[in-house]
């Protein structure tokens, strides 16, 4: 790392340091809410679905619902890559790109193949987009589909583009790898439950650290009396969920497009815990960066039209409303048994290998 790097760094964590000294109640606090949203939302939405896309993948039934489904094969990857894109496209963050990374650890696509799937199939899943944004930020169901659809349309025109003419690839670049031989369902399915359980673990700490952030920074505009769109496109830019709540509180097509780019880019959050999937496995993110900015503004567009054609009213929703539901015992016991299960079925492969 260069030294300006480096200083910069050190004088930033310095200052986080004071700023979590100094208002240390507040930072419990904002953390405690944001463990509350993973252990009454995130992570209820995530673990199940993480858990039977592994045995999918591991288990060579996602290559037969590929080939039954080739989506892929319009970004020219292997018709096995579609369990991937159906899985993104139903199962929200961070399942598709968790699902492309098996994929190539399994064997059935290459790297450069993994890294273009990880780029379009990382999207919001309907039940947050149409139950949530829509339904309840927004007062409207129909503009809930609207978003999803535009999100899904946004990430196949910029994936073709950014895939096919920023960074494209060679047909021999494609996999021509099998899936590895057939395992025991009982090893397949305790190492699924074990990735599934530190993965979920791993993406409540990039949750709350986020979440955190967000609620200092929205108090810090909030003090200042700066307009409240300055708050809305910070958190747009770090953490979707409360970006797309934040921009509903703006309303209009500036809301709307706020909205739509939090659902596109997705978020620092969402990025890092692609990183947590995909930097071990050797993979890298050039692609998804370029298609999730571009996504982002596609999406936040189409939104912005629609709300300009077919105006809506959004339902106010405060920042931290989302855990309001939610007790600190149920959050300490749901992580416990977290932690708990992940060691143990991590213990019992330990010495097996997928």
């Amino acid at each position: 790392m260069k030294k300006w790097k480096l200083h910069i760094l050190a004088w930033g964590l310095l200052l986080a340091g004071v700023l979590l000294t100094v208002f240390s109640s507040q930072a419990s606090a904002y953390a405690l809410d944001g463990l509350l949203l993973c252990a009454g939302k995130v992570i209820p939405s995530l673990f199940p679905y993480m858990v039977v896309s592994s045995l999918l993948v591991y288990s060579g039934l996602a290559a037969k619902l590929g080939r039954l489904i080739p989506a892929a094969s319009l970004f020219s990857l292997p018709k096995e890559a579609s369990s991937s894109l159906l899985l993104g496209a139903v199962c929200g963050f961070p399942v598709g790109a968790k699902t492309a990374v098996d994929l190539y650890k399994s064997g059935c696509v290459s790297k450069t193949e993994a890294e273009v799937l990880i780029s379009i199939s990382n999207n919001t899943g309907p039940s947050f987009v149409v139950g949530i944004v829509g339904a309840l930020f927004w007062g409207s169901a129909a503009f809930g589909w609207a978003l999803y659809c535009f999100q899904i349309l946004a990430a196949t025109v910029v994936g073709l583009f950014v895939n096919r003419v920023l960074f494209p690839f060679k047909a021999s670049d494609l996999s021509k790898k099998t899936a590895s031989a057939s395992k025991p369902f009982s090893l397949l399915f305790s190492t699924s439950v074990s990735e599934a359980a530190s993965s979920c673990l791993s993406i409540c700490g990039f949750v709350v650290f986020f979440y955190v952030v967000i609620r200092f920074c929205t108090a810090a505009f909030t003090a200042a009396a700066t307009p409240p769109i300055f708050s809305a496109l910070l958190a747009s830019l770090l953490e979707f969920t409360t970006g797309t709540a934040l921009g509903a509180d703006i309303s209009g097509w500036a809301g709307a497009f706020l909205c739509g780019f939090s659902v596109g880019w997705a978020g620092l959050s969402v990025f890092f815990q692609a990183c947590s999937f995909a930097l071990p496995a050797g993979l890298s993110l050039k692609r998804t960066v370029a298609v999730k900015a571009l996504q982002g503004v596609l999406t936040g567009t189409l939104c912005a039209l629609y709300v300009f054609i077919f105006p809506v009213s959004p339902t106010k929703m405060a920042v931290n409303a989302f855990p309001a539901n939610e007790s600190p015992a149920w959050a300490v016991v749901f992580f416990s048994i977290l932690i708990l299960l992940a060691l143990f079925t991590k213990m019992q492969c330990k010495n097996q290998k997928i």
